[in-house]
């Protein structure tokens, strides 16, 4: 400020003093402008331009007045000037002029054009040069300096940043041993106003000073020149406007509050003890603690980062995304600079029940910050990731209508490896030996392979593509081998299955929520199966042993072998088709035909038993499976439904026999298995149509239904010396 206006006042003494022949009040004068561009020049070593009148008004505080000024720029910086100003006014005394003195009054500057810029060394084109002396110049004790309708810009060469700012108004009035200082104006459209005092001494200024920026309470305290030492605070309710000053927009919504001291030696700032807190609402809480060593470059950085809140989600609204009401969260990490970027050490996030260590690097020098490194899970529970929000009471649909954080994939990029000692869902463990997220542009590619769960391991990968409109999300699994009786029981499906399976699918869906992207699938899906068993008597209800499948309390072991299953299906536009569904036991086979839709979520198959044995074709009644994903309706097929003991054996089916396959409505491949190969029919010839029963095994069968329908009405088994031999069915 003293160097300010110690050029300025030369400026002003040298064109007095060129003047002070004249004693005409209020005369132009324009034959002196040589003289007082020389005299400019010894001031402060550029060129100036009189490209406007120049007038004197003398009195006891002679006026002088400058129009149409222009500064000349450093060599490097260009031709064009560094400054031009439409009207410099100044007021001085008389008599000390006369004794070659200055003592400045009052100091107008108006309309001024600033245009200021630093080489790629560094240097500033508003350091000017030696010039010569200035002659003996000072402040009177009433002096003020006022700046008026200002405009600068601010280019760095070596980052190409520009910084454009105004000021409106700058008043520095005598006050005591110092001024009073008001500021107001913007920078890069952010308002600013600010109240304080400087005091000159020591070779620099005492500041103490209060304000807003961008909406953010500030305060300044301490000395600048020379080795600069100030205090600094910061508040406000929301950081993105303040920190967009900094550079580009960041996608922070929060409240925050900081301090730090601000140093300045040699050129060099730095931030120490610095404390900056992130806040949205009552709980959820950022701070970090530490040093910036170079701020200009945001090198030497050593800092400590921690976050708190209620849920996963209250952090996610910070950064402007949804994710869903997961558990306390409480993480802490180590940030510091590194070739290009940054560090981020000692990772530390516990997240609900679940706890996550690493190491990431931040790397900022491509078109979006990019995440790399590594990161272990001692457990990670998928339930409340997959939950969605809570289904309304009365909702019918099973997939959720919550939309999807696609938005989060365009903040940066990534590549992280994966790994996890146990992964639940529902009551399912995994453990993950190789996993990998890669974020390029928006678009997400996670592979976990090998997934595995107890013996079987299971590839999947998931890409979703948040550039295009609607985002499209690709999901390819592979298990072959996979223990579906056991990963059934433990998800909560059922606990009726033990067999293995290969089970794949690949189905890609475009939307913004699991609903809509199930309502657009494509793909295919499919299971193939080898032997197994089903824990249910019910499954063999056509076969030879009817009265068992009716009366399962007559059996010593109630599970059904199960020989193969097969279900594929083509999914189109949302419409999964069964293109072969199949289930065969030791006595019976079931065919099946029909449709998912997975865009009303509602069911539409048709099961067809086909007993091995002639003699009970006429008791094989296909079962419809209709009605919606949460809530099917499993009955006989209303266009093959026989009366009399054909009626009791859809009952049973409608009880819950048939219905049992439901969760084998999921896909795959297989080779050497009997699924594979056509359905067998029954053992001998059919009777051919309209003759009627078969002579032999009916009737005994018919007696001993009707005998078993007797006792379950009557609260009693029937009387074990009329029941036929134990039943191999499900042995």
């Amino acid at each position: 400020m003293k160097r300010a206006l110690a050029v300025a006042g030369g400026l002003v003494a040298a064109a007095l003093l060129a003047l002070v022949g004249v004693l005409i009040v209020g005369v132009e004068v324009t034959p002196e402008r040589a003289t007082i561009a020389a005299a400019a020049r010894s001031a402060i070593g550029r060129d100036l331009a009189l490209d406007g009148p120049v007038t004197l008004r003398l009195s006891l505080h002679p006026t002088i007045t400058l129009s149409d000024v222009a500064v000349g720029n450093a060599p490097w910086a260009g031709p064009e000037p560094m400054a031009r100003v439409a009207r410099v006014e100044a007021r001085i005394a008389l008599v000390p002029l006369l004794r070659g003195r200055v003592r400045l009054h009052r100091l107008v500057i108006a309309g001024a054009e600033v245009a200021l810029a630093r080489n790629r060394a560094g240097i500033g084109n508003w350091v000017l040069g030696e010039g010569g002396e200035n002659g003996d110049f000072a402040l009177a004790e009433d002096a003020e300096v006022v700046l008026t309708d200002t405009r600068a810009s601010y280019r760095d060469r070596a980052s190409g940043e520009v910084v454009q700012g105004r000021l409106d108004r700058l008043a520095l009035t005598a006050a005591g041993d110092g001024f009073r200082v008001e500021i107001a104006g913007a920078v890069r459209g952010a308002a600013v106003a600010m109240e304080g005092t400087l005091v000159p001494g020591d070779g620099g200024l005492a500041v103490d000073g209060a304000g807003t920026l961008a909406g953010a309470r500030l305060t300044v305290s301490g000395r600048i020149g020379g080795d600069t030492d100030l205090a600094l605070t910061a508040a406000g309710d929301d950081i993105r406007a303040l920190a967009h000053l900094a550079g580009p927009p960041i996608p922070l919504d929060a409240a925050f509050s900081a301090r730090a001291r601000l140093r300045v030696a040699q050129g060099a700032a730095r931030l120490d003890d610095l404390a900056l807190t992130l806040s949205r609402g009552e709980d959820a809480r950022v701070t970090m603690t530490g040093t910036i060593g170079d701020l200009a470059a945001f090198r030497g950085v050593a800092l400590a980062v921690r976050a708190e809140a209620p849920s996963l989600a209250a952090i996610a609204a910070m950064a402007r995304t949804e994710t869903p009401e997961i558990g306390l969260v409480a993480a802490s990490f180590k940030l510091a600079d590194s070739e290009g970027g940054f560090r981020l050490e000692t990772i530390d996030a516990t997240v609900g029940p679940d706890r996550v260590t690493g190491a990431l690097t931040l790397a900022l020098g491509g078109a979006r910050p990019k995440l790399s490194g590594a990161l272990t899970a001692a457990t990670l529970t998928l339930d409340p990731l997959l939950a969605g929000a809570p289904r309304p009471e009365g909702e019918a649909r099973l997939l959720p209508a919550t939309p999807l954080p696609f938005a989060a994939l365009a903040v940066l990029d990534a590549d992280i490896r994966l790994a996890a000692e146990a992964i639940t869902l529902a009551g399912a463990r995994f453990t993950l030996g190789a996993g990998r997220v890669t974020l390029e542009n928006g678009k997400l590619s996670l592979s976990l392979d090998p997934l595995r769960y107890r013996k079987s391991a299971i590839a999947v990968t998931l890409e979703a593509d948040a550039r295009l409109d609607p985002p499209r999300v690709t999901l390819t699994l592979a298990a072959p081998g996979l223990d579906l009786g056991g990963l059934l029981g433990d998800l909560g499906v059922t606990d009726l299955v033990a067999m293995r399976a290969d089970v794949s699918a690949r189905l890609a869906g475009k939307g913004g929520s699991l609903r809509v992207l199930a309502a657009t699938a494509d793909g295919e899906a499919g299971l193939v199966s080898g032997a197994g068993r089903i824990r249910s008597a019910y499954v063999d209800f056509a076969a030879a042993d009817l009265l068992a499948a009716l009366a399962p309390w007559s059996h010593s072991d109630d599970d059904a072998r199960i020989t193969c299953a097969l279900a594929a299906f083509n999914v189109a536009d949302g419409i999964a088709t069964a293109r072969a569904l199949r289930l065969d036991t030791e006595r019976m086979t079931v065919a099946g035909s029909g449709t998912i839709d997975l865009r009303r979520e509602r069911l539409d198959l048709v099961l067809d038993p086909k007993p091995r044995s002639p003699a009970l074709l006429s008791l094989a009644t296909p079962v419809r499976v209709t009605g919606r994903l949460v809530a099917p309706e499993i009955g006989p097929d209303p266009k093959a439904l026989a009366l009399g003991v054909a009626g009791a054996v859809a009952g049973v089916v409608a009880s819950g026999g048939i219905g049992l396959i439901v969760p084998f409505l999921s896909p795959g491949a297989g080779r050497d298995n009997p699924c594979l190969a056509a359905p067998p029919g029954p053992q001998t010839t059919p009777p051919e149509a309209g003759a009627g029963p078969p002579a032999t095994a009916a009737p005994g069968v018919l007696d001993r239904m009707d005998q078993a329908i007797q006792g379950f009405l009557g609260g009693a088994a029937p009387d074990q010396s009329t029941s036929p031999p134990a039943s191999n069915a499900g042995k």
